[in-house]
């Protein structure tokens, strides 16, 4: 099962059998750094004056534009960026990884109950499964009509070092994801899969954590429909080792000092298999956690 790439999050996107993408939408202000361009003295004597360095009719800091580094006109190569006046190697992947503050990821009390920069989404093809947060747990409902190629539908909740959304979290000091689970998924030919997504395994043309090749998708674990049942169940999933999500693209295994987010997301089997023609998926979840 090949696992849906990250595209936009809180966007829908159809996909078809290589799935869709996920990145951050933020909003903000921004700050005022890098060269600025004033007015001069009042009066009409007054020309503007650049406090960085003028190349032609622009205004530039050298020591940062790819196009004009360390002087006027010299470009970086494809692959490059500026620092400090330099072409260097562009840096893939997080900007830097901070270690969780706690163990909870979250908890969907009444005030949402995920830790600060965490966030939720869903994600598929119209109409994306719809989710709602009440009595400490989130319920997840959905249904897709089978068509001519596989489709996924999911659940995430994505991490955030900071607010930019361009570092990742380093949970080195745990040894996987814990949830519990309770509901069902009806069709036949249907599944739900599971996976923790690392900088490692996200593209990097999509998201400015991602430090993998185009068609990067993480590693995944089925979780058997039977699984899913009224009374909910714990399940601990190893970041490494017997039980861990398996697969993806690069085949290496989760970078624990890296990690993005978390999925859970259901797909159809083809019309051709001879299997039922809707997928029905109606879990609850809670207590997502990493645990030791």
């Amino acid at each position: 099962m090949r696992f849906p790439m990250l595209l936009s999050i809180l966007m829908a996107a159809a996909v078809g059998a290589c799935g869709q993408s996920l990145t951050h939408e933020m909003t903000g202000t921004g700050g005022t750094g890098g060269p600025e361009l004033g007015t001069g003295g009042s009066g009409t004597g007054g020309s503007p004056s650049c406090r960085g360095q003028l190349c032609g009719a622009s205004c530039v800091d050298t020591t940062v534009d790819s196009n004009n580094c360390g002087l006027c006109g010299h470009a970086c190569a494809a692959g490059q960026s500026c620092s400090n006046g330099s072409c260097v190697a562009q840096l893939l992947g997080c900007r830097m990884s901070e270690p969780a503050a706690t163990s909870e990821i979250a908890t969907f009390t009444v005030d949402g109950g995920i830790a600060p920069l965490f966030g939720l989404y869903s994600f598929g093809a119209s109409p994306q499964p719809i989710y709602t947060v009440a009595d400490s747990r989130v319920n997840i409902t959905d249904t897709i009509q089978i068509g001519a190629s596989s489709y996924y539908q999911g659940f995430g909740i994505y991490f955030d070092g900071e607010a930019s959304g361009s570092d990742c979290l380093d949970a080195s000091s745990y040894t996987g994801v814990s949830f519990s689970l309770s509901g069902s998924l009806t069709g036949a030919g249907c599944s739900m899969e599971f996976a923790i997504l690392d900088s490692e395994h996200l593209q990097s043309m999509v998201d400015p954590r991602g430090a993998g090749p185009v068609g990067s998708y993480a590693p995944q674990l089925e979780i058997p429909s039977e699984t899913l049942t009224a009374t909910p169940v714990t399940i601990r999933v190893p970041f490494t080792g017997i039980g861990a999500p398996a697969g993806g693209s690069p085949p290496i295994p989760i970078d624990q000092h890296k990690l993005v987010g978390v999925q859970w997301w259901m797909s159809t089997p083809l019309v051709s298999d001879g299997e039922a023609l809707e997928c029905v998926w109606n879990i609850n979840l809670s207590n997502v956690s990493f645990y030791n």
